[in-house]
C-alpha cells in the first residue's frame, strides 16, 4: 500500500488542517505525491498571489479560488518552514533535481502534467516574474477546464493539457529565456492574456510555444468546446456546494488494504449541509427539534485515496460510480445486520479476554509496554467500548471533584470500582425556563456503573502494583503516549491471533460492546452512546429526544457484562448488584415532560372543555371560547399520539388519512414533493377526536353566518391544491375577540386557554413518546419509523427494509394505545346537534 502522504503531513505540521484543503490543493495543482514538493510549495507562496490578484480583476471572478488560495498559501508557509521535519517521515520532500528546470519526478509528466510545471523555475531573476506570471495563468485555465469538464460544457484531451504543461517546462530552460522574454509581464485579465499570446502566434521564433498554450486557453475561455455530444446549451450551472454552510460530515466508508498488499485505501465522505434558511433553522430550534433532522437535504460524496494520487487516477465518471456503490454500502452497513462481518465472534472475545487475563502475570513487553499496564488499558478499552483517546484519558478518582474527560474510574476504601461516565449531550443545548425544567424529568451529568468483575481484578491488581501517584487523588492510569499504546496493542493482537486465531483489532474490540448494547431487547443505540459516548450515526437524531433511566442503563449493562464474561469463563468477583435509589434519575434529553405533568395539562384541558361546553350558549364570547379550547385540546392529542412536530397546520385532512387501515401520512419537515413524508398509525382516540372536531367545525358554520359572514364563507369554500390533495381551507382555526379566523401558530397555541400550569412546546410530545414508548418495551425499528427518524437505508418499507405495515400497526396499538389510556385522553366533542 502506498503511503498515505497527508495523512502524515498532517501530524507532522504544528497546526491542524481541514482535510478539505488537502483534497482542493492536490486538485489545483494535480500532485501525484510529495516527492519534492518542497520546490513546489516555495514556488507556490509566491504563484498563488498572483492567481488571486488575475482573478480579483477579471469581470466574474472565482471568489471560491479566491478565498482558497489565501489558506493555500498559509499552508505552503508552514510545509516550507517545517520542510526538515516533514522530510524525516516523508523521504524526498525535500529532494532537488541536477537544477531548478529539471524536475527529478520522471514518471509524473504524462498523467500530472500541471504539478511538474508548477515544480520548474527559471534561473535568471529579471524573468522570473514573467514565469511564474506564466504559471499562474496555465494554473487558472486548467482550473476553469476541470470545472467546465465536470458540468460537461467542455471536452480537453490530455495531449493538449500535456503540450500545454511541456511548453511552459522548456520555457524554463536557458535556451529559451529569449522566447521567455517576450511573453506578457504584467498581471492582465485571462483575456487580456490570452489576447497577447495570440498576437505572438504570428512570429516563427516563438509559435510553437504559444500555439499549445492558445488551444488550451481556447477551451478555458469556452472558445473551442471539444467533442460533448450529451452536452446542452442549457445545462443549469449547479450551486457552489463548499460555499453552503454549514458543511459536516455525515458519514463514511473507508476501504483499506490488507497487511501486504501494494493496494490503494480508499475513503468514500458523504457530506451534507444545511437545507433549510437560518430563519427556519432557527425556529424549529426554538420548538425544540433538532437541527440533525433538516440539514442533510443536500448531500454530496467525496472519494480520496492513499497513496501518490487523491483522485486515485479515476476519471470524474469513476469517481461517481464509487461513490456511488459506497453510498449503497452505508445504507446497508447502517442497519447493523446480525450477519456484521466485523462483529467479533464469541470464540474471539473469549480468546481476547483470556489472553488480557494471562497478560496479568506475564513479564513480557509488547511494544515498550509491560503486560500488566496493557492488559489494563485494554480492559478499559474494551468494557467501556471506548476509543484510545478516550481510554488514554481515563483517571482513577479517590477524592475531590470530577476532573474533565467523559471516562474515569472511582475507587473508595470498602467498595466495589465503578465507572464514572459523562454521557453525550444531545446537539441541541436548549435553555428552559425555571418553571418548565420543574416539569421535565430530572437529568444527571454523571453515569455510574459499576466495573465488571474480569476488569476489575486487572485494574486493582495494575494500582497496586503500579507507581500511581497525582494531584488531589486524581492520577492518571495510563502516563505514555498514545502512539505507544497502539503500538503496544497491535503487537498483543498479532501474537493472539498467531495463537488462537480470529480477526481481533483494537478498532473491533473497542467496537463490541457498544454494538451488544445497541442490540440487546430492550435497549437501543441511544444507551449504547451513554456508556460508549462514541459519535454514531444513527443516534444523532434519536439522542435529541431521548431520556434514558440510569437504574435501566446500569441493568442492560450489567447483564450484558455477566454474559460476556460467563461465555468466555474468564475469573469474576462478587458483585453488589445495581445500586437503587436512582430510578427517578435520567441521562439524554432534558426536554422530555414528566408523567405527571402530561397527566395534569390533559386533566386541566378537559375541565377547561367541561365549563366552556356548559356556557357556550350564553354569549358569542363564550361559543369563541369553546371554539379555541377543544381546538387546543385537538392539536395537543394529535400531538401526544402522533408526535407531530410544532408546525402551524398539524390537524389531518380526509385525503390524509384511511379508515379502514388507520394509517395516514405526515409532511411536518417536508417540502412540496412530499420527500420527507412518513406513515403513521392513527390510535382510534385520535381519528375520533379528529371527527368530533369535523363535525363541530360543520356545526359552527351555522353560527358565524350572523357572526361574521366573510368567516362564514371562507369555511364553507374548499381548494384543491398546496402540499396535500383535497386541501380544505381552513382545516382549523381560532377565533378571536373580534369573531376574526386566523391561522393558529405555534407561539400562540399557549395563550388561546388562558394560563395553564404548562410551560413546555407542543413538540416535547415527540420526546415524551419516544422515551416512553422505548421505556415500555416497544420495537426500536417501530419507533424510529413512527417519529421519522431513519438514516440511509433504512426508510421503513424501503429497498432494505423488513418492517411489515402490519406488525408496525399492531405494535403501536399494544404500547401507543395504553399510554394514551393512562394520560387520561378521550375523544371529547365541542357543539352538538341539540
Amino acid at each position: 500500500m502506498g503511503i498515505d502522504h497527508w495523512s502524515a503531513l498532517s501530524k507532522v505540521l504544528p497546526c491542524k488542517v481541514s482535510p478539505r484543503f488537502y483534497w482542493e490543493l492536490s486538485r489545483f495543482v494535480s500532485i501525484p505525491d510529495l516527492h519534492s514538493f518542497a520546490l513546489t510549495a516555495s514556488n507556490l507562496i509566491t504563484i498563488l498571489p498572483i492567481v488571486q490578484r488575475i482573478e480579483e480583476i477579471n469581470p466574474k471572478p472565482d471568489r471560491e479560488l479566491i478565498g482558497m488560495a489565501s489558506h493555500w498559501i498559509w499552508y505552503c508557509k508552514l510545509m516550507v518552514a517545517h520542510q526538515a521535519e516533514i522530510d524525516d517521515v516523508i523521504p524526498g520532500f525535500c529532494a532537488r533535481g541536477k537544477n531548478r528546470h529539471t524536475p527529478p519526478l520522471l514518471g509524473h509528466y504524462e498523467y500530472h502534467p500541471l504539478g511538474v510545471a508548477l515544480w520548474c523555475c527559471v534561473d535568471s531573476p529579471e524573468l522570473g516574474g514573467r514565469y511564474h506570471l506564466l504559471q499562474a495563468y496555465l494554473s487558472i485555465a486548467l482550473h476553469n477546464i476541470r470545472h467546465l469538464e465536470e458540468k460537461r460544457l467542455t471536452h480537453c484531451s490530455e495531449s493538449t493539457k500535456y503540450n500545454a504543461c511541456k511548453v511552459v517546462r522548456q520555457l524554463a530552460h536557458p535556451e529559451n529565456h529569449d522566447r521567455l522574454a517576450r511573453l506578457p509581464e504584467k498581471i492582465l485579465t485571462i483575456h487580456a492574456y490570452y489576447n497577447a499570446l495570440v498576437a505572438l502566434e504570428s512570429e516563427q521564433s516563438i509559435k510553437r510555444f504559444i500555439h499549445p498554450l492558445k488551444v488550451l486557453f481556447d477551451h478555458a475561455l469556452k472558445r473551442r468546446r471539444g467533442v460533448v455530444r450529451a452536452a446542452k446549451k442549457t445545462t443549469p450551472k449547479p450551486a457552489n456546494f463548499y460555499r453552503t454552510k454549514p458543511l459536516k460530515e455525515t458519514q463514511s466508508l473507508e476501504v483499506v488494504p490488507e497487511v501486504g498488499d501494494k493496494g490503494v485505501g480508499e475513503k468514500v465522505s458523504i457530506l451534507s449541509h444545511q437545507g433549510v434558511s437560518d430563519e427556519v433553522l432557527e425556529k424549529q430550534c426554538d420548538a425544540w427539534c433538532t437541527p440533525e433532522e433538516f440539514n442533510a437535504s443536500q448531500e454530496k460524496g467525496l472519494l480520496e485515496c492513499t497513496g501518490s494520487d487523491p483522485s486515485g487516477g479515476l476519471t470524474f465518471r469513476q469517481q461517481r460510480m464509487k461513490m456511488q456503490m459506497a453510498a449503497a454500502a452505508i445504507a446497508m452497513h447502517n442497519q447493523r445486520l446480525s450477519c456484521d462481518w466485523e462483529r467479533l465472534t464469541s470464540h474471539e472475545v473469549s480468546a481476547f479476554l483470556q489472553g488480557i487475563s494471562s497478560l496479568t502475570t506475564s513479564t513480557v513487553s509488547y511494544g515498550g509496554i509491560p503486560a500488566l499496564e496493557l492488559a489494563a488499558f485494554l480492559a478499559v478499552t474494551f468494557w467501556t467500548s471506548s476509543n484510545i483517546e478516550r481510554a488514554f484519558r481515563c483517571r482513577f478518582i479517590t477524592k475531590g471533584d470530577l476532573p474533565k474527560g467523559s471516562l474515569h474510574c472511582l475507587a473508595l476504601p470498602g467498595k466495589t470500582l465503578q465507572w464514572l461516565i459523562t454521557p453525550p449531550v444531545p446537539p441541541l443545548k436548549t435553555k428552559i425556563t425555571e418553571a418548565a425544567r420543574r416539569q421535565v424529568l430530572g437529568t444527571v451529568p454523571t453515569l455510574t456503573l459499576e466495573v465488571p468483575g474480569h476488569a476489575e481484578l486487572i485494574l486493582e491488581e495494575y494500582h497496586a502494583s503500579s507507581a500511581i501517584s497525582g494531584r488531589n487523588g486524581q492520577p492518571r492510569l495510563f502516563n505514555r503516549s498514545v502512539e505507544s499504546y497502539e503500538l503496544g496493542a497491535e503487537e498483543f493482537f498479532k501474537v493472539l491471533r498467531h495463537q488462537c486465531g480470529g480477526r481481533q483489532t483494537l478498532q473491533r474490540v473497542s467496537m463490541y460492546l457498544h454494538d451488544a448494547l445497541s442490540r440487546v431487547k430492550g435497549s437501543d443505540i441511544t444507551l449504547a452512546m451513554a456508556v460508549s459516548d462514541r459519535e454514531d450515526v444513527l443516534g444523532r437524531v434519536p439522542l435529541h429526544y431521548t431520556a434514558l433511566s440510569v437504574h435501566r442503563i446500569q441493568e442492560v449493562y450489567g447483564g450484558i457484562c455477566t454474559g460476556i464474561a460467563d461465555g468466555a469463563g474468564v475469573p469474576a468477583v462478587e458483585k453488589t448488584g445495581v445500586s437503587n435509589g436512582n430510578e427517578q434519575q435520567y441521562v439524554g434529553s432534558t426536554l422530555v415532560p414528566a408523567r405527571d405533568t402530561v397527566v395534569n395539562l390533559v386533566a386541566e384541558l378537559r375541565h377547561r372543555l367541561d365549563v366552556a361546553r356548559c356556557e357556550a350558549a350564553e354569549s358569542e364570547q363564550k361559543l369563541i371560547r369553546l371554539h379555541n379550547v377543544l381546538t387546543v385540546y385537538t392539536i395537543m392529542l394529535v400531538a401526544s399520539a402522533t408526535g407531530y412536530r410544532e408546525v402551524s397546520d398539524p390537524l389531518f385532512q380526509r385525503a390524509e388519512i384511511d379508515r379502514a387501515t388507520g394509517f395516514a401520512v405526515i409532511s411536518d419537515k417536508d417540502g412540496d414533493d412530499l420527500y420527507n413524508a412518513r406513515i403513521v398509525w392513527l390510535p382510534p382516540v385520535c381519528i375520533d377526536q379528529l371527527d368530533h372536531y369535523r363535525k363541530h367545525l360543520s356545526l359552527l358554520e351555522t353560527r358565524l353566518f350572523t357572526m361574521n359572514q366573510d368567516l362564514f364563507f371562507l369555511v364553507r369554500r374548499k381548494a384543491v391544491g398546496g402540499r396535500r390533495p383535497l386541501r380544505e381551507n381552513p382545516s382549523f382555526m381560532y377565533l378571536d375577540k373580534n369573531q376574526n379566523g386566523l391561522p393558529l401558530q405555534p407561539r400562540i397555541l399557549k395563550s388561546l386557554v388562558g394560563k395553564i400550569n404548562y410551560h413546555l412546546k407542543v413538540s416535547a410530545g415527540r420526546h415524551f413518546l419516544r422515551t416512553n414508548l422505548l421505556d415500555q418495551g416497544c420495537s426500536v425499528e417501530v419507533v424510529n419509523a413512527f417519529l421519522g427518524h431513519w438514516e440511509r437505508g433504512l426508510e421503513p418499507w424501503g429497498n432494505h427494509s423488513g418492517l411489515s405495515p402490519l406488525d408496525y400497526r399492531n405494535e403501536l396499538n399494544r404500547f401507543l394505545v395504553p399510554l394514551l389510556e393512562d394520560l387520561g385522553w378521550k375523544a371529547e366533542s365541542g357543539l352538538v346537534e341539540d
